[in-house]
């Protein structure tokens, strides 16, 4: 292959990029980049000759430009001399334009005027990571960064020399060969280099020299191939010329100044189709194969298409040219097609004189007849399915406080039933706060306010995963609960409000809470935390430190009659058994010295006793015996049992007479604190505490604590650090040594943690909890950009360490200062959705845009229900420029069912609007936005639902049924607004339709939930509880009228058949109020028969067909090879049968027959009733050896059971 030819095939393969692509990169790949600018140098100036004047200025400085990317660089090495030769000699509005290879960068550089240099950097090839993790092509923005120079600064001859050498060492590597950093950033050896050295040696360098500026940046969407699977030679990888890269983006950045932004892409679109144009014409001399060619003339005809939908001018000259490629590529792919075809031709015998016998007419059908007969004679099969009713779920009882908690079911049931537990406790505790609720609770009410509070926070935690919005919504109700429990005990017992609560000021800052009416239950929550503060005289440590006089403990002993009258009850105890002892001691001590007396009456014979044996009282010796026995009498020691310091008797006695409400408020408290604020983690107990004695179980205590009072049953009691115990005694002369004083101290201790609770200091915090964390992959090392916005840029430049080397630095940047500055994050989020670094299809970038529009942070010091941190929502203008920009955004993904995560996060970011800004031209727009929304995603569901009836394959079916999970779930989730506006949301039959129909495709499309991935199951869980909220309303709707409900179950369902009276069930219980579930009737699909009965549950969105869920295909039905064969693999949607015998049918019907299917015998049988005949559809493989091949599996075998005949019908048909 000739020079030209192999430039021809480069060109074909970098800038037409047709399917089949080189494996491997072309041999004098330089020499070839060489000639691909010449070409393009070549093809310009063509174009020049012809473009009209007004074309000229903008493409001469292409075109000089494109020369001196040839002139600085040789045999790809760069030439510093000649680079600073152009960069002295560059003109006003002239760019040079460098690729520096070993560092995968553009660098293009522009003398603005005559005072200033601007120098711009871009990464050019993505990673290989970027490229095979986008479907279609990549969005890419360029330039990256921008640097402004003063001329003088730039043209001095050092400074110059410095640069281009700088410049030509990075291109060939000699910079970073040796870097460790380039080791460490080193992925793969067939991947893209890290352009840091760029984009973060140079370009800082150069900020020293001059200034940042935001660069004026165009969007590119770039194809590219990375060919990194199996690679034996990394080496030899094939990818897109990254230079060709280059001279496309500078060649638009030059346009883009120079003229209009419109003209400018038209002017490049136009010059794209000419120079495609020209390689077409090089095709044509080189006779290219038949596949190569047709690629051209498709790009061709494809560029010309767009150019024309624009609705933009192309010059005459560039549309004759293309017409005439096009023609003349048409022309020599219908000459090769015409030979191929005189190729192929083969004589056809002729069949004259032939007669085809009687036996080879006959068909035996040996294999497949005993089975065709026992078909005939026996079409029934059995039931052994039982129906899946449809249930309540688990009817709530209420106590007198609040509903009880649901035992059982599945998650979404537990979920919805922990949503309407959670509602009717705010209402509750908003009528006991405004009534006289609060006064005078008995104890056992606020026993059940604890134990409703710890128990409703375990179960949400268990349903919803541990979610950070569902657990914040927990937190709000949980702080709420103890309000009312510190109200009680505050009234009951003043002293309380002398006490901080030792809950942190900003203790609920990182709460996410979407809806304004949790926002005004957070304010009201801070203003009686601040004004519980105002009053308090003493620090919270009061309440946990009962050692000082100052502690709760002791200040309420000292008001307290109950307290002290017990203290004399005790003291007279304990004065009575001291008497008694005192008493024991004395007999003993006079027993003692009788003892002794008689003992020195008697003789001593220790002188009679061999010296070699002193133990003589053994041998008898009277006067040892009963010396030994007077100094063996023993007593039983006494202790005092209350403690001698006098703080710490008060404490006891506390302990031991504390009121019900306190130790309820004390255990309520310190569950908020430790158990979630600190989730339990405790500090290890000081040595001299390590031993513990609980209060209840102190010997000397027990004869005074009064009958029936449990220590046991406590969470938090008093114990004594330290172990003292009484034992049996010598008998002393000392009666201080029988009686002794109690040195115990006791203080309080956690039994379930097992710790002391003043050595828990470690502030407490929710933050960790209420954090949407970040998945694995690119992203998941920058949680601390994510958890908080008390960082700035300078945080993130020093931080350049966690980042990811498949992430380039600009989106690095851009995910990094979203959330630097709490007042910042709206701004930056409006930066991003109009100009985005951060790709939106990413999930990480999802959790990192909801926790800056959730997180509720500080209060505003004139609106608590702003927050600091949505201030900018109050601002009509920024509301509409954000508007404006979220349009845009729907308008561009309408057309993709692929960019759902994308409208997640405009459908949160329209809720928030909504849920803030109290300007009602912003309420209307936003409003509408969220229509268009909620439309274009019930279009999606849509298509996706029709195209799952038609794939084949297993992985698409699944890719698919996400989708259409995840685009039904953004449906319903776009109705989830605050209630003041949600008359304006669902408001009419359209938006009742819509939700119903979305709703009925979650259920029937939703798979396993621990299958999900997590942004779905993310999903899943808000959408879920929004149900409940939306019941309400919706049931005052479809009241109202049934059209909605009728139109949306009718897309499911034959609406012909379908009576559109819809009636309220009150079946299995359910109160009429309710009104949960409604009814009618559907006529069988041949008129005649019992109708069967349809049910519509408004609270699941479940829909029933005599009592059977409508749902996906049970699985072995699905599988079954004869299923597959008849419907394919798509997903297909079943109800209750109507046919006696059968189990289901299919709700899509084929040809207008209704299709029905049962097993029996692990056999899956399938029939279809007409007016005239009944039909069962075949196994195939029954005629296997007995049909020609062809007649068995292309065609479907049609049983008629009534004329025992059997059609054959193609597969096609």
């Amino acid at each position: 292959m000739d020079s030209e030819h192999q430039l021809t095939r480069y060109l074909t393969s970098h800038i037409i990029l047709p399917p089949k692509l080189p494996q491997q990169v072309e041999d004098d790949r330089l020499e070839l980049e060489n000639q691909l600018l010449g070409f393009v140098e070549q093809t310009l100036s063509d174009f020049l000759v012809q473009a009209p004047s007004t074309h000229a200025s903008a493409w001469n400085v292409v075109l000089r430009m494109i020369v001196t990317m040839r002139y600085v660089e040789k045999d790809g090495e760069l030439q510093s001399d000649h680079l600073a030769n152009q960069l002295r000699a560059i003109r006003v509005g002239d760019y040079v334009a460098v690729h520096l290879r070993a560092q995968n960068a553009g660098i293009v550089i522009h003398r603005q005027n005559e005072d200033s240099i601007i120098v711009e950097t871009f990464e050019v090839s993505p990673t290989a990571a970027q490229v095979n993790g986008t479907l279609g092509r990549l969005r890419r923005t360029f330039p990256g960064l921008c640097v402004v120079i003063a001329w003088t600064q730039f043209s001095d001859t050092e400074f110059l020399h410095e640069l281009s050498e700088c410049l030509r060492q990075l291109n060939s590597g000699e910079l970073t060969k040796d870097s460790k950093r380039a080791l460490a950033a080193a992925g793969e050896p067939w991947d893209s280099p890290d352009p840091f050295m760029v984009s973060e040696f140079l370009m800082t360098i150069l900020t020293v020299h001059g200034k940042r500026q935001k660069p004026s940046t165009l969007q590119k969407w770039t194809r590219d191939h990375a060919l990194c699977e199996q690679v034996r030679k990394p080496e030899r990888v094939w990818r897109r010329s990254p230079l060709w890269l280059v001279v496309r983006v500078a060649s638009q950045m030059v346009l883009q100044r120079v003229v209009p932004e419109q003209q400018a892409h038209a002017q490049y679109k136009a010059f794209m189709l000419y120079l495609t144009a020209a390689v077409g014409s090089q095709a044509l001399r080189f006779e290219e194969t038949p596949d190569i060619l047709h690629v051209i003339r498709a790009k061709l005809a494809r560029r010309n298409f767009k150019i024309h939908s624009k609705g933009w001018d192309l010059e005459q000259f560039v549309a004759d040219n293309a017409k005439n490629v096009i023609t003349g590529l048409h022309g020599r792919l219908k000459t090769i097609w015409q030979a191929e075809q005189n190729d192929d031709v083969m004589p056809v015998p002729s069949l004259q004189g032939s007669q085809p016998s009687d036996a080879d007419r006959a068909l035996p059908l040996t294999n497949s007849l005993p089975e065709l007969q026992q078909r005939i004679r026996s079409n029934t099969c059995n039931e052994d399915e039982k129906p899946s009713k449809p249930g309540l779920g688990s009817n709530a009882q209420e106590s007198d406080t609040f509903p009880s908690l649901p035992q059982s079911g599945s998650w979404e049931g537990k979920l919805l039933d922990l949503a309407d537990r959670e509602a009717t406790m705010v209402k509750k505790l908003k009528k006991m706060a405004s009534g006289n609720g609060l006064k005078k609770m008995p104890q056992s009410r606020c026993s059940q306010l604890l134990t409703g509070m710890q128990a409703h926070f375990k179960a949400v935690q268990e349903a919803s995963c541990s979610c950070p919005r569902e657990m914040s919504a927990t937190w709000l109700l949980s702080l709420e609960i103890w309000i009312a429990l510190d109200r009680v005990c505050v009234e009951e017992f003043p002293l309380l409000g002398d006490y901080t609560t030792g809950i942190p000021k900003n203790f609920l800052h990182p709460l996410l809470l979407p809806k304004k009416e949790q926002l005004q239950r957070l304010g009201n929550i801070e203003r009686y935390m601040e004004s519980r503060q105002r009053k308090a005289t003493e620090d919270a440590t009061g309440l946990l430190h009962d050692d000082d006089h100052s502690s709760f403990a002791v200040r309420f002993f000292d008001q307290s009659k109950a307290c002290k009258d017990f203290r004399i009850r005790v003291e007279k105890e304990s004065e009575r058994k001291r008497s008694k002892k005192q008493e024991e001691w004395n007999k003993k001590l006079k027993k003692k010295e009788s003892m002794i007396r008689y003992a020195a009456e008697l003789e001593c014979t220790r002188n009679q006793i061999p010296t070699d044996n002193p133990e003589h009282a053994g041998e008898g010796c009277q006067h040892c015996i009963k010396l030994q026995e007077a100094d063996d009498l023993k007593i039983k020691q006494l202790r005092h049992p209350l403690p001698e310091d006098e703080n710490h008797l008060k404490a006891v006695i506390f302990e031991i007479k504390c009121p019900e409400y306190l130790l309820i408020w004390r255990d309520a408290t310190w569950w908020i604190l430790h158990e979630l604020g600190r989730l339990g983690e405790t500090v290890q107990p000081q040595p001299n505490r390590s031993t513990k004695l609980p209060l209840g179980e102190f010997k000397p205590l027990k004869s005074v604590i009064p009958e029936g009072l449990n220590f046991e049953s406590r969470n938090i009691s008093l114990t004594a650090s330290g172990l003292e115990s009484t034992k049996q005694i010598k008998l002393p002369e000392d009666f201080g040594q029988v009686y002794i004083k109690s040195g115990l101290q006791f203080r309080l201790y956690d039994a379930k943690h097992k710790c002391w609770l003043r050595d828990q200091t470690v502030p407490p915090s929710i933050k960790g909890q209420c954090t949407l964390k970040l998945p694995q992959g690119t992203y998941s090392n920058l949680d601390w950009a994510s958890t908080t916005y008390q960082h700035d840029q300078n945080a993130a430049m020093a931080n350049q360490v966690d980042r990811n080397r498949d992430l380039d630095f600009e989106q690095y940047m851009s995910f990094c200062e979203l959330r630097a500055g709490e007042r910042l994050q709206w701004p930056d989020i409006l930066i991003e959705l109009n100009d985005s670094h951060l790709q939106l299809e990413e999930e990480a970038t999802g959790q990192l845009i909801f926790q800056s529009i959730w997180e509720a942070g500080g209060p505003h010091r004139k609106n608590r229900i702003t927050r600091r941190a949505h201030d900018h929502l109050h601002d009509r203008d920024f509301c509409f420029k954000l508007l404006g920009t979220l349009d845009r955004i729907i308008d561009t993904a309408r057309s993709s069912w692929k960019r759902q995560r994308t409208m997640m996060k405009v459908l949160i970011v329209l809720q928030r609007i909504l849920s803030i800004n109290p300007s009602s031209e912003v309420t209307d727009a936003t409003i509408n936005l969220l229509s268009e929304s909620r439309r274009t995603c019930l279009a999606w569901c849509r298509g996706l639902r029709t195209r799952l009836e038609k794939i084949t394959d297993d992985e698409d079916t699944s890719e698919t049924e996400l989708l259409l999970h995840r685009a039904s779930l953004l449906c319903c989730f776009g109705y989830d607004v605050d209630e003041e506006h949600l008359d304006k949301v669902l408001n009419g039959n359209e938006s009742v339709s819509n939700l119903i129909e979305a709703r009925i495709l979650t259920q029937t499309s939703r798979p396993q939930f621990d299958e999900l991935p997590s942004d779905i199951r993310q999903l899943a869980l808000w959408s879920t509880k929004s149900s409940h909220r939306l019941q309400p309303q919706l049931r005052k709707l479809v009241k109202q009228s049934s059209n909605g409900l009728h139109e949306a179950v009718s897309s499911f369902l034959d609406g012909d058949l379908l009576d559109d009276r819809w009636a309220s069930s009150e079946d299995n219980g359910e109160k009429p109020q309710t009104g949960r579930w409604l009814h009618t009737r559907m006529m069988p699909r041949s008129r005649v028969g019992t109708p069967q009965v349809v049910q519509y549950d408004l609270l699941f969105g479940n829909l029933f067909i005599d009592k059977i869920l409508i749902g996906k295909v049970r699985e072995d039905f699905a599988n079954h090879p004869l299923f597959c064969h008849v419907f394919g693999r798509g997903m297909m949607h079943s109800a209750a049968s109507t046919l006696p015998g059968m189990q289901h049918q299919l709700l899509k019907t084929i040809d207008g027959n209704q299709f029905h299917i049962a097993s029996r015998d692990d056999v899956l049988i399938i029939k279809v009733k007409t007016s005239q005949h009944n039909f069962e559809i075949l196994d195939p493989k029954l005629f296997k050896g007995d049909l020609p091949d062809r007649l068995v599996e292309n065609h479907v075998h049609w049983l008629d059971i009534d004329t025992r005949t059997v059609e054959f019908r193609p597969l096609a048909d």
